[in-house]
Formats: C-alpha cells, structure tokens, sequence
C-alpha cells in the first residue's frame, strides 16, 4: 500500500472535505478575489467545455470524441456528480473567476 495518491491514476477516491471558508480567507489575504463556491458543472460549462467538444457536421464520426461528449453531459446533468463537486476560484487581476462563477443554465 502506498500513499503516493498519483500511483494508480483511477483506482484511488481523491475526495475530501474543505473549509471554503478558510480557503477563501486565505486567497483573500494573499490578494486575490475570490468567487464560490460554486458548482463543477458551472465552472465547466462557462470555461467552455462543450464548445470544446462540438460537432464538426464536416468531419468524420469520431467515438473518441463522442465519448467524451457523453461524459461531459454527464456532468452537468441536474443531480449529477458535477453539481455536488464544489470550487472555489480564487484570482488576480483578472474577471476569469467571476465569469466562471456566473454560467447560468439555459432554461
């Protein structure tokens, strides 16, 4: 057994609990704004994940691809895994975070 959580990409639960409080205090005292926590789903869906994995209507059937579609659906997906993950987004002279922060889902 090992506690190297690299060795085995896949089979080990990274999880774990964080004070977002905390870490949020401490992104603020190092100078950087901070935005969220805010869900998986809305941080991959305004860093624009599925314009990422558009359809090229020119280009061949790629399963690869499709695949990874699939997996980014799944994600964002109410109830989903990507809406219990949280992030906390901390940043420096920039509108990245609040732009990350703020997608709002189509209705």
């Amino acid at each position: 057994m090992t506690r190297d959580v690299l060795t085995d990409p896949g089979s080990r639960d990274l999880t774990a609990w964080v004070d977002f409080s905390e870490l949020g205090d401490a992104f603020t005292a190092a100078g950087l704004s901070v935005d969220g926590p805010v869900s998986q789903s809305r941080v991959l869906a305004s860093g624009g994940i599925f314009d990422e994995l558009a359809v090229d209507p020119a280009a061949p059937p790629d399963a690869v691809r499709e695949a990874d579609r699939r997996a980014a659906a799944a994600l964002v997906q109410p109830g989903g895994m990507g809406e219990s993950i949280r992030v906390l987004i901390g940043s420096r002279g920039s509108s990245l975070g609040s732009t990350l922060a703020s997608w709002a889902r189509p209705v």
